[in-house]
């Protein structure tokens, strides 16, 4: 049997299959596209290839379902990965961030005593004494965080934009062929 001849417009492998036995997993890979629009890539791509023989009209959804349980969790970490949000703008490349503490504690005494002495004199008699006292503390705390973002001259809305696109679009392709792949004989 041909691919056409199992999956035909109204029994389609996504709208008959995919999407309603599996449709958070659709919903996350495909997003809003439209079941038939992958069963109708399907078709023309691949509607000449030559079924396994154990794919018939009433083994198609057991095997079909058996390929996407196993694949899934992969794809939808794939379809997550791709989908993240970032900041097309400024991608960040590097973060470092750098603290410094530092306390410091100083005490000063000082005491300083003149005196004179007459050459006749015995002992000294003092005439003017100075005494200093002081204290001085000082902390400082210094945090420094510093990003590096972006990604140069080029126009990036337009260039991740387009590049993501195709990576998408190949990548959903990728998952029509997979399922494909394992229900039929051709590997062209």
């Amino acid at each position: 049997m041909k691919y056409n001849e199992v999956f035909t417009l109204d029994n389609g492998m996504f709208e008959v299959m995919f999407k309603p036995n599996f449709a958070d997993g659709y919903t996350t890979i495909f997003g809003d596209l439209e079941p038939n629009v992958l069963d109708t890539t399907a078709r023309l791509c691949a509607g000449n290839k030559t079924l396994l023989s154990t794919v018939t009209f009433e083994s198609a959804p057991t095997i079909v379902n058996s390929i996407i349980s196993m694949n899934l969790p992969d794809w939808v970490k794939a379809a997550k990965a791709m989908l993240a949000e970032y900041d097309m703008l400024k991608p960040v490349q590097r973060v470092t961030t750098r603290q410094s503490d530092a306390t410091a504690t100083e005490t000063t005494a000082d005491h300083t005593e003149d005196s004179i002495k007459a050459f006749n004199d015995v002992e000294f008699s003092p005439d003017s004494k100075t005494a200093n006292n002081s204290d001085k503390q000082q902390t400082r705390g210094e945090s420094i965080t510093s990003t590096v973002a972006g990604i140069g001259q080029i126009n990036p809305t337009d260039a991740i934009r387009k590049e993501f696109s195709l990576r998408l679009d190949k990548w959903r392709k990728s998952i029509i062929f997979a399922i494909i792949n394992e229900i039929t004989n051709e590997i062209y």
